[in-house]
């Protein structure tokens, strides 16, 4: 198995291939279904039935008529008809194939050819709640679905804070999207072009440490040249900056990164600093690709219509160099067999290889095994 290798260290050797169990989540590791996924942005449920594939499932999302959410699973109960290729009426859906009619809760509430639905047909409902621009669902128990998990977006929402946000299908196992955002040496490399990463990033001084189930990634850069992606929008005309990046990976589903670029000399009436949320989202859709929703937040120049602009372009074209990345990898797994291969590990994979950890114990937990 090539991710079962030891911790990073200046000489890294092969595990023994009879290791008793896994030492990291990979992607045969069964999904964690007990948290909040993100399963749309807001702008993409309506009125029209929405079917997504998630976790392995088909799940169907609409709107009522008030708004309110609903999801439900995508196969009617009688013979496995997509009810996404059914219809509304009222809030009600009814399958396409023998008119069997659910309300939001999944419960059958018609069958045409008969007087009275029988009382075990239904479909299965999940929990759902919007906090714009993002729809959280829960796969798991929904006993355990306490809205309280649901990981903090304010500055999505909250005056003082600008933000644009997208979303894409990635071809690769969710694991190797959230190890792409947590060793960030990559950007001087992968993002050579798109002005994300400089040359010194690569060699910053970092930090790693694990707070339960979550990794935190702290990294400080003194006197350092701005990127592109902070220059311009911030208008620092190349001056140089401090920058701390502190990144967690909160759960499975989620990553944050907070950003501050610090100006050491501003001239006066400049302000001193300027703060960036990073968001990322990460959904499996199957084994071997993923959700990938994103937004970047700004508490400056909210309003500027020129700096949405620039942000979401230059994001999106760093973010689609990632997905190449990680597809090409996905690819290698699919496509190589080479005998006795084993992956080695570096000093900068350490969050990465903590994150794989918590979700095989995540994994054990929930479905004892990884």
């Amino acid at each position: 198995m090539p991710l079962d290798t030891p911790a990073p260290s200046s000489v890294t050797t092969p595990p023994a291939a009879t290791a008793p169990r896994k030492a990291y989540a990979d992607r045969d590791t069964p999904f964690i279904a007990n948290t909040w996924y993100v399963a749309a942005t807001s702008g993409e449920i309506g009125r029209d039935l929405l079917s997504r594939t998630l976790l392995d499932r088909r799940v169907m999302f609409y709107r009522q008529q008030d708004g309110t959410l609903s999801a439900l699973h995508d196969r009617c109960c009688h013979r496995s008809m997509p009810l996404s290729e059914g219809y509304l009426d009222g809030d009600n859906v009814v399958c396409g194939y023998h008119g069997l009619t659910f309300d939001c809760t999944g419960t059958c509430v018609e069958v045409p050819s008969q007087k009275t639905p029988p009382a075990n047909v239904a479909v299965r409902s999940y929990p759902v709640v919007e906090r714009a621009p993002f729809i959280w669902f829960w796969p798991g128990d929904p006993d355990k679905a306490d809205l309280a998990l649901i990981l903090d977006t304010h500055c999505l929402q909250d005056d003082g804070w600008g933000s644009v946000h997208s979303a894409t299908r990635v071809g690769c196992n969710y694991l190797r999207m959230h190890e792409n955002l947590m060793d960030l040496t990559h950007f001087t490399y992968l993002h050579a072009k798109t002005g994300v990463g400089t040359p010194a990033y690569v060699s910053a001084p970092f930090d790693v440490e694990r707070d339960g189930d979550r990794v935190r990634i702290l990294r400080v850069l003194k006197s350092s040249e701005p990127p592109p992606l902070y220059d311009i929008p911030m208008q620092l005309d190349g001056r140089t900056i401090d920058r701390v990046s502190d990144s967690w990976f909160e759960t499975p589903a989620f990553q944050i990164a907070h950003a501050q670029i610090s100006v050491p000399d501003p001239t006066p009436g400049e302000r001193q600093d300027y703060h960036v949320e990073v968001l990322h989202a990460l959904t499996p859709e199957s084994a071997t690709s993923t959700h990938y929703f994103w937004a970047q937040a700004r508490d400056y120049r909210q309003d500027a219509a020129e700096v949405d602009k620039f942000t979401y372009d230059a994001l999106t074209e760093a973010f689609l160099e990632d997905v190449v990345a990680v597809e090409a990898i996905e690819k290698v797994f699919d496509t190589d067999a080479t005998p006795d291969f084993w992956e080695m590990n570096i000093d900068a994979d350490k969050a990465s290889l903590l994150m794989r950890r918590i979700v095989r114990d995540l994994a054990i937990g929930e479905h004892g095994h990884a």
